[in-house]
């Protein structure tokens, strides 16, 4: 890379190199029978280039035609991207812990072993279809340039998913674990999993009406994203957020604490900088209910002439082709500070209310402006601090910058998120109009 960054100095004012490595392993249960076991492997390279204040990229799996590399960034430069960027000149300050050399010794035989344990504990107790999806291996990250960056991590990764569904539907009771390496399913877990399954198994019917809605962790990313829309510094930038000129001024209830923390090394993929090698940091995005910032890659900060928040980031789905992404302003890492009351209390604070434990698409309406109408599978009803079963053909809709001024609790626990989120609560709002068919 380094040999590359020398040659490419030469014909350019600034360059950027940034190196992409996945290794990952699964396997696929459904209906509680192995269907499948895979692997797959990433690779490749990005470089980025300024010359004469314009911007240009290009991609490739491997370096073996280093002269055609660079021709396809040159030739990008004729978009007319232009910037006063500078690329980073970061340095591993300091080091975090993401990543555990025994996810090395996972192998395909432990991990088919884990899933038939799980699958034997709940098929005992529940005659339903059961669907598990585990995924375990590495990540690798370098970044070098012209301005003196040389910055690498290195991640592990392990991910248990179960979803036990409901007779006769789709849906069902998803359960997260996600570790650094090999971590059995408590016996604890399943056990409050058939709990709640069996509560919510039979069916009922809801009026239609203003009530109390809670919110999984799962499931929060529902409202979420509308918020990370809200604050990106693209939108600020184009003039398509709500929040443009409400920096300081209180948009939710005071309950809510909402910051990025991409140095809680707890769960996997922690980072000390991020996709353009900018240094990261824990970074208030709204405290107390009060918006304090909005978050910037390098490019759109240097166009709001700011400073990079640091949040400069490849975003896509895992498995696509990372390094072929360029970077934009983005939230990987949002937390919500606990609250007060554990899941059993919060739930006995609903007089009448659902729980809303899946979603039906959480993408539609205007995301930016905060605004959502989602299907809700399964819906859970509780009455009086009880639930009572489960409700087919709900729908939630609002706004998040009316919703979210009327938290009731917050969850005192933090779990593991697959979307939008690093470490999230179940959060239970009151007045949220639900309609149910």
């Amino acid at each position: 890379m380094k040999d590359l960054l020398s040659f490419v100095k030469k014909q350019v004012d600034q360059a950027e190199l940034y190196y992409y490595q996945s290794v990952y392993n699964g396997v696929e249960y459904q209906n509680g029978k192995l269907n499948e076991i895979e692997g797959t492997i990433q690779c490749g390279y990005s470089l980025r280039i300024i010359k004469d204040n314009t911007l240009g990229f290009a991609y490739t799996k491997n370096l073996n035609s280093p002269e055609l590399f660079l021709s396809g960034a040159l030739s990008s430069l004729k978009a007319g991207t232009k910037t006063n960027l500078r690329f980073s000149e970061s340095q591993n300050k300091f080091v975090l812990k993401t990543y555990e050399p025994e996810i090395g010794d996972l192998n395909s035989k432990k991990v088919v072993k884990e899933c038939n344990r799980v699958i034997k504990i709940l098929k005992e107790k529940l005659n339903t279809k059961i669907d598990i999806h585990l995924i375990y291996g590495t990540e690798e990250i370098n970044i070098i340039n012209t301005n003196g960056a040389e910055l690498s991590s290195r991640f592990s990764y392990y991910l248990f998913l179960c979803s036990v569904v409901f007779p006769h539907t789709a849906g069902g009771l998803d359960y997260i674990l996600k570790d650094k390496k090999f971590s059995p399913v408590p016996d604890s877990d399943l056990s409050d999993l058939i709990k709640m399954y069996y509560q919510a198994k039979p069916e009922q019917k809801l009026k239609s009406g203003r009530i109390k809605v809670l919110f999984l962790p799962i499931t929060l990313y529902t409202v979420l994203w509308r918020l990370i829309s809200g604050t990106a510094g693209h939108n600020i930038y184009y003039k398509k957020s709500p929040l443009i000129n409400k920096i300081g001024e209180k948009i939710f209830s005071e309950k809510l604490t909402i910051y990025e923390d991409p140095h809680y090394d707890a769960y996997p993929f922690a980072r000390t900088f991020d996709d353009e090698g900018t240094e990261t940091k824990r970074f208030m995005i709204v405290e107390n209910g009060v918006l304090k910032n909005f978050y910037y890659d390098l490019f759109y900060a240097d166009k709001m002439g700011t400073r990079s928040t640091g949040n400069g980031y490849k975003n896509i789905m895992r498995g696509s082709e990372i390094a072929a992404l360029k970077p934009v302003p983005s939230l990987e890492h949002i937390t919500i500070k606990p609250g007060e009351k554990n899941l059993k209390e919060i739930i006995n604070l609903m007089d009448r209310g659902i729980i809303v434990a899946g979603v039906l698409g959480a993408h539609s309406g205007n995301i930016p402006n905060g605004d959502f109408s989602v299907g809700i599978e399964p819906c859970l009803y509780v009455e009086k601090g009880q639930i009572l079963g489960r409700v087919k053909n709900t729908m939630i809709a609002g706004n998040i910058y009316d919703v979210m001024k009327n938290v009731v609790e917050v969850e005192d626990k933090l779990y593991p998120a697959i979307m939008s989120g690093k470490a999230l609560p179940a959060i239970l709002f009151d007045d949220i109009m639900v309609v149910s068919a």
